[in-house]
């Protein structure tokens, strides 16, 4: 289980690392205004362009609240007040669950990673962590803080070059989330994304080292999967998601194929992703298809089982670091 960070030292030489990954894959823009429902303040602004990622930084100060490190995120434009899509703060020191951001712990690697809440706001009925949490749907990792336990987002490893790109598709996903609320059409329900109870959310508590940085890469996997299917839908066909299933093709009501995204190729994810393709592809007719790591062997046992269920197996792998990060699907 991760552990979470409290001493002003561990914590600035966590955020330091995250600012030394954003400042490479972002440019210095200057000091630009940027504004939230309670006001507005203005920060040295680094961005990869309009339309694009834009960070944000404000460092401990006495005039917070709480003592924290604020990272403001949000989609850049050239001209006008900039707006703020998520706010991932980290608290100076200690353990403090009154702001969206901690940094972590594995204990078994020493590996550091960035977790958020999950809470995003924007003044708007219905924008709520809650609702965020279940739009973007993964599940939440397991913290252990100061007599307590947590639970995060996992964004990903504070020396990962990829970490830029991991939250910029973070952001994305706030975005998309706040503008669904805004337009009436948040009702995640039936073959869409279901809204969940906090309650019946899987919390993962255990982990192979490692593992973790593959799980922070779920969501590019995720929207690359979905692109490499859509150029191949017909018009009565569309790919979403659902609380239980990464992604689907339905006809109507009708579901016709189910993808399972595996984050390790370890044979206890293989049984899991088989399992859990043969319980959601309720039709002989619906296609299954397993999604995992290029980089991993599989078993031949492995490899017959697909082929004696019928299950396709594609394979994925990442390249680039900072924004310019790829995944490709073979």
């Amino acid at each position: 289980m991760l552990e979470v960070l409290t001493s002003k030292r561990d914590i600035r030489y966590a955020q330091g690392n995250l600012e030394k990954l954003l400042k490479s894959a972002l440019g210095r823009i200057g000091r630009r205004n940027v504004g939230y429902p309670s006001g507005n303040h203005d920060y040295e602004i680094y961005a990869a362009g309009p339309g694009q990622m834009y960070w944000g930084l404000s460092k401990p100060a006495d005039h917070h609240s709480i003592r924290r490190y604020v990272n403001s995120f949000g989609i850049y434009r050239a001209e006008g007040s900039l707006e703020i899509t998520v706010e991932i703060s980290v608290p100076e020191q200690g353990d403090d669950g009154r702001v969206q951001g901690m940094f972590a712990r594995d204990p078994v690697d020493g590996a550091v990673y960035l977790l958020h809440s999950g809470k995003v706001g924007g003044g708007t009925a219905g924008v709520s962590g809650r609702g965020f949490r279940s739009f973007l749907g993964p599940q939440l990792e397991t913290v252990q803080g100061q007599g307590r336990q947590r639970s995060g987002i996992l964004l990903g490893n504070v020396k990962d070059p990829r970490l830029p790109a991991l939250i910029w598709n973070y952001v994305e996903q706030a975005a998309a989330f706040k503008r669904s609320v805004r337009s009436g059409s948040s009702d995640h329900s039936g073959t869409e994304q279901e809204l969940l109870r906090d309650e019946v959310w899987g919390r993962r508590k255990g982990r192979r080292v490692g593992e973790l940085d593959y799980v922070s890469y779920h969501g590019l996997v995720y929207q690359a999967l979905k692109n490499w299917v859509q150029p191949n839908l017909r018009g009565d066909e569309r790919a979403s998601r659902t609380s239980l299933i990464d992604l689907g093709v339905w006809r109507g009501e009708r579901l016709d194929e189910v993808f399972e995204i595996k984050t390790e190729a370890s044979r206890q994810s293989f049984y899991a992703g088989l399992g859990q393709l043969m319980t959601h592809a309720a039709e002989p007719r619906t296609r299954m298809t397993l999604v995992m790591p290029q980089d991993a062997e599989m078993p031949l046992d492995c490899l017959d089982a697909l082929k004696r269920n019928d299950v396709r197996l594609l394979r994925y792998s990442l390249h680039g670091e900072g924004l310019d990060v790829s995944v490709e699907i073979r």
